[in-house]
């Protein structure tokens, strides 16, 4: 009996000492909140969740998804940007109509290669209400030939394009961040910004260098695509076309206009004009008064060029004055043969 008892008291012993080296279960975590759960839930930097199939194969990462978030959250911003995308792609199908897209859904025709920036203030709106089928659009850091080069010679030289537009802006962070130090950027980033030809500048530049540097990128790129496309411009089969989107005002005729600053190389003005006032169908400037019977000579010493398209020596005068690398100008009737302007 007394052996039973011992034994009893020991498995008690036992009992109670296992219960106590045991875990204890912890307690039901309290519930998340909805901000805490869209930081746990939004990728930074490579932390968010991913799985792969196999060594090599393709990271997948998480849908994103929130409700009850701030406004400003990346995930409310995604969630309402999407929204929108979604709402008016379905706006977008029903105004064109089934017809649109049995049109268009075998090949592309469009008549202008654009050259622009990536810069989202630049929007096809600002010159074309109809872009699709029309402009075959290439999008980089300052509106660049180096960066983009196959995609331009597939606009020019596959689709056949009877323009290329090289389109800059007002106010170009691009340009402004070649003209500064950029050496604390990305490779990659760095790599876009030094193929910009532009002065350097020690301090933020002044609001006229940063204008005169986007003009001058804007005509750089131009020559950089006739050296390429002098052929084509050459034959006739081709309008290279240089302008500046002024989404601020800052060239003085009020913001969002489109001006015209190089075409074919041609920079001055006289010939801008002529062209601007040719594809709009405007007749050309009058020329200022000048005393006695008007002359070529006295129209030569009062500073002026009246350049008309009906004029064979205005035409001419739309000519390079000097030879363009690749381009040996011909015939000065071709200089204008693009597409009537819409109206």
């Amino acid at each position: 009996m007394q052996k039973l008892f011992l034994l009893a008291v020991v498995g008690l012993v036992g009992c109670a000492q296992a219960q106590a080296s045991s875990p204890k279960k912890p307690k039901a975590a309290p519930k998340a909140s909805a901000s805490a759960h869209t930081a746990a839930h939004e990728p930074k930097h490579g932390h968010a969740a991913h799985e792969a199939s196999s060594p090599g194969s393709a990271r997948k990462f998480m849908v994103p998804f929130t409700w009850e978030a701030k406004a400003d959250d990346p995930l409310a911003r995604t969630r309402l940007f999407m929204r929108e995308a979604m709402d008016d792609n379905r706006q977008h199908t029903k105004q064109h109509g089934t017809a649109f897209f049995e049109r268009v859904r075998e090949a592309e025709h469009p008549r202008a290669t654009l050259l622009t920036c990536s810069d989202s203030r630049v929007q096809h709106g600002a010159f074309d209400r109809t872009p699709e089928d029309d402009v075959f659009t290439i999008r980089n850091l300052g509106n660049q030939v180096a960066t983009s080069e196959g995609s331009v010679e597939y606009g020019v030289q596959h689709l056949k394009t009877p323009v290329l537009m090289v389109l800059g802006h007002t106010r170009c962070g691009a340009v402004k961040a070649a003209m500064g130090d950029f050496s604390r950027e990305g490779p990659a980033l760095a790599k876009e910004l030094e193929s910009l030809a532009v002065p350097k500048s020690k301090t933020p530049p002044e609001a006229a260098a940063w204008l005169a540097a986007v003009k001058d990128n804007v005509s750089d790129q131009v020559a950089r695509a006739l050296r390429q496309f002098g052929s084509e411009v050459e034959q006739g089969n081709l309008t290279v076309v240089g302008a500046v989107y002024d989404l601020a005002g800052d060239m003085g005729a009020g913001p969002g206009r489109l001006h015209i600053v190089d075409i074919n190389g041609n920079t001055d003005a006289p010939r801008i004009e002529a062209f601007t006032r040719a594809v709009q169908g405007l007749p050309p400037a009058a020329a200022p008064k000048v005393a006695g019977p008007e002359t070529p000579a006295k129209r030569r010493a009062s500073g002026t060029q009246v350049l008309s398209v009906r004029d064979l020596d205005g035409l001419r005068a739309l000519k390079a004055d000097g030879p363009t690398p690749g381009v040996t100008p011909t015939d000065p009737t071709r200089a204008l043969a693009i597409a009537p302007a819409h109206h």
